[in-house]
């Protein structure tokens, strides 16, 4: 496979699905500071403003109706539902948004051919485990949300040769403006004077889960990299782990934060945890040169630019 592609020079125009989320929002942002045109596609009723906004825009539901989509060089779906326990109040809108949306996008490109697909799966469908993650690791099937994705992920066989389909599997992400995920949950019970739980490990006490976390900024550009790759010669594998290289565990996450904000973090230990979720992120490595910054370089940009990142 050849990589020595530059950066950008085959995306010239990208769809991306879930334009209005937290990661459509930065792959806006980012398109529109390299010069790359966006058709936006979202469920919110009003076209967003700003930085943020695509150059076009569809206020549409992709799982409800999809005729068709716009010619680009490629495509992100990046919509996704939040997690729901499977017996939860909103567990059919999970699969609806997680699995029914990727499929219906799937078959509108496999009719019109040419357009490429990145998937935006998620870290969460691997087991828990004490060693890296790599694509080819143990998956889960107890749990509601990785089995959404899981579906879709599944979902492109159908299709054969007229469809090009990667999923990228998302470890940690987090950034400016983000709610309700890991990194500003710890934020939030730092600033709420809340004691981070941190459960223990095979051999007892120790810092908590270690996880990959990936600011969403390097997300964005890895994954325009990796849309102009499959522009270029579509020869990419079809399962990818976007991860950074660093995982640090949940007291260096909350020491680091702690420190930034100028408030020491408490701590409470809770019962073993089955494993962590390190990604081994070198397949990507070898294919994208897109930076992936460490953890204590990003979370110091967050709050650099979201100084009230975490709070209620």
């Amino acid at each position: 496979m050849q990589t020595e592609v530059a950066n950008w020079q085959h995306l010239r125009r990208l769809v991306i699905i879930g334009s209005s989320g937290f990661l459509g929002r930065q792959l806006v942002r980012t398109c529109r500071g390299l010069g790359i045109q966006t058709f936006g596609i979202d469920l919110s009723v009003a076209k967003p403003e700003g930085a943020e906004a695509p150059d076009e825009w569809l206020g549409t539901d992709v799982a409800s109706s999809l005729d068709s989509l716009p010619p680009a060089d490629g495509c992100v779906y990046a919509a996704q539902a939040p997690a729901q326990g499977l017996l939860g109040p909103s567990s059919a809108e999970l699969f609806r948004v997680n699995a029914l949306g990727p499929f219906r996008v799937m078959a509108v490109l496999a009719s019109a051919g040419g357009t490429p697909l990145i998937h935006c799966s998620t870290g969460s469908v691997y087991r828990p485990s004490w060693q890296p993650l790599r694509e080819s690791s143990g998956l889960r099937d107890d749990d509601a949300y990785a089995l959404s994705k899981l579906h879709a992920e599944s979902m492109d066989r159908l299709f054969g040769s007229r469809l090009r389909c990667a999923h990228m599997r998302i470890f940690g992400l987090y950034g400016p403006g983000q709610r309700l995920r890991l990194v500003p949950a710890v934020a939030g019970r730092i600033r709420r004077r809340q004691p981070v739980r941190l459960a223990s490990g095979p051999s007892g006490k120790d810092g908590g889960l270690r996880i990959s976390l990936l600011q969403v900024e390097d997300a964005a550009q890895s994954i325009l990299e990796f849309a102009s790759l499959m522009t270029a010669c579509g020869d990419v594998p079809r399962i990818v782990n976007l991860a950074s290289d660093d995982a640090p565990d949940i007291r260096e996450v909350a020491s680091r934060i702690g420190a930034l904000v100028g408030m020491a973090p408490l701590f409470e230990h809770m019962p073993p945890r089955p494993g962590d979720l390190v990604a081994d992120a070198s397949l990507l490595g070898s294919l994208v040169r897109a930076r992936r910054r460490p953890f204590a370089e990003g979370i110091a940009e967050v709050l650099a630019h979201d100084p009230l990142f975490g709070a209620p």
